[in-house]
């Protein structure tokens, strides 16, 4: 299987529908408009690695506005336990560089993987965590940039 990469009459990378790039083995996902690395509606780069972890990217026309880093919900990761709550450990850097670490509900990183990677099979270990009320700031398509990044980067 080779990458797939779209592209308008132009020759930009673009893709209204999707991603216009995938990588070979399915782990790199990148949303393009007219030749510049965007997504209105979510993160513009999605990339798992062998470490288990996914990484998405926030991008508008080209510029970096947030990064997130956290455990793949398909492997067992460590899960803190904290006043019987599990938690998992996110990373995160704004767009001006400030980078924080720190735990979060495990339904967070479970619907946020699910969110942007909505083929992804969930074990049953964390399916648990997609029925579980979550706060206001849980993830939809159209609020999920404006409420989680500010959260996460803890703007």
């Amino acid at each position: 299987m080779e990458n797939t990469e779209l592209r308008n009459i132009f020759g930009y990378l673009h893709n209204t529908k999707g991603p216009s790039v995938i990588s070979e083995q399915g782990r790199c996902f990148e949303w393009y408009k007219n030749g510049k690395i965007h997504r209105d509606n979510g993160p513009a780069v999605t990339r798992t690695n062998e470490y288990k972890e996914i990484h998405m990217f926030w991008f508008v026309d080209g510029k970096q506005k947030a990064s997130i880093v956290f455990n793949d919900p398909r492997h067992d990761f460590d899960v803190t336990v904290k006043n019987g709550c599990s938690k998992s450990f996110v990373s995160t850097i704004d767009e001006n560089g400030k980078s924080a670490s720190r735990f979060f509900d495990t339904a967070i990183v479970v619907h946020l993987a699910h969110l942007f990677f909505p083929e992804m099979v969930i074990p049953k270990k964390h399916k648990k965590h997609l029925t579980q009320p979550v706060s206001d700031y849980i993830p939809t398509v159209d609020t999920f940039d404006s409420n989680i990044i500010r959260l996460l980067v803890g703007a």
